[in-house]
Formats: C-alpha cells, sequence, structure tokens
C-alpha cells in the first residue's frame, strides 16, 4: 500500500469559501508575491498527519469520534510571520465544541501511534503563503456556519497543482463516542 500525505479537517460551506476567496484576491492585489489558496481548497485543518499508509487506521479513529453538529465563526485575520513571506489566514472564534474535537483526534492518533502535532492549536484558514505585503487588512465579517462533518483529506500534486482529495467523511450526530 502506498503512503498518502493526510490531514483531517473541516470543510467549508459554499457561501464561506466564497467570502475568503473575494478576501484572497484582496489580499493578492496588496501583495508583492504570494501564493495564494485556491477556492476549492480552503478548508480549516483539525490535525495534520503527515505521510501514511495507515488510513484505514484513521477511519476507524474518526469514526469513533462524533460529537453533536456545531457552529464556528470567523474572528479576525493574521498571519504568521517568516523571512520568506508570511503565512496568512482568518482565524475562528473560541469554540469549546471545536476545542474538543480537535483533542479527541489527537488522543485517539496519539493512542494508535501516529505522530501529532505537539503545538498548541490555533484554529485558522490559511489564504496565502510566502505572502509579502504591509497592508494585509485585519478586519473580517463574523460569519458563523455549522460544522456537521469532517474529512480524511489526501493531499497530492497533480501537474504543478495542489489538490485535496477527500478520503472519508464523518457525519457528526452526538451518537458515537470513544
Amino acid at each position: 500500500m502506498a503512503q498518502k500525505r493526510l490531514f483531517i479537517a473541516i470543510s467549508l460551506p459554499e457561501t464561506i469559501r466564497a467570502y475568503l476567496a473575494r478576501r484572497i484576491e484582496a489580499l493578492r492585489r496588496c501583495a508583492s508575491c504570494g501564493s495564494f489558496t485556491h477556492e476549492e481548497n480552503l478548508h480549516l485543518t483539525l490535525v495534520f498527519i503527515g505521510e501514511t499508509e495507515r488510513a484505514g487506521d484513521i477511519i476507524k479513529i474518526m469514526d469513533g469520534i462524533c460529537p453533536a453538529p456545531f457552529s464556528l465563526t470567523l474572528s479576525r485575520t493574521g498571519k504568521f510571520s517568516h523571512s520568506r513571506g508570511d503565512i496568512c489566514w482568518v482565524g475562528i472564534k473560541e469554540s469549546p465544541a471545536l476545542s474538543s474535537l480537535q483533542s479527541r483526534l489527537i488522543k485517539g492518533l496519539a493512542t494508535a501511534g501516529f505522530l501529532t502535532e505537539e503545538r498548541p492549536y490555533h484554529p485558522h484558514i490559511t489564504l496565502g503563503r510566502g505572502v509579502k505585503t504591509d497592508n494585509f487588512e485585519d478586519r473580517v465579517s463574523e460569519l458563523t456556519f455549522l460544522v456537521s462533518d469532517y474529512t480524511l483529506m489526501e493531499s497530492t500534486n497533480e501537474n504543478g497543482k495542489l489538490i485535496y482529495k477527500e478520503i472519508h467523511t464523518c457525519h457528526l450526530s452526538g451518537k458515537k463516542d470513544l
């Protein structure tokens, strides 16, 4: 079985992706350089897993973690500074439901022997990488959306374009629990 580059994410509704795509275009116009997220790739990462052949094990863990649906709200913009250009993002308002889901996934994956991120979780949606600009707008509309599922995704590169493929989706119901 071949290794795949995997992550677990929350897909965004079309209305949120369209709003963020407009923000990306505004950022692109004021930036001297950068690589900007394609609208179809916009998502909220819960856990980055990396290269693995164990997608089946991840799916079993995900299927055991099924909280009730919850809402998230866009809250602010920000950037992670890097010498080669910044990672510009839109953040999510604090959400106990989101924190709980992410924490439970990390614990389940760690118990199964996966190496996971040790840094604190800062939920954000990446707009661009390697961005150089002095005019990054720090306001964002506080749009709220319902999270009714989360997905195991594979990151691939096809003809020089980053593509995210859905492997497995867990629909939130609140009926299953680890």
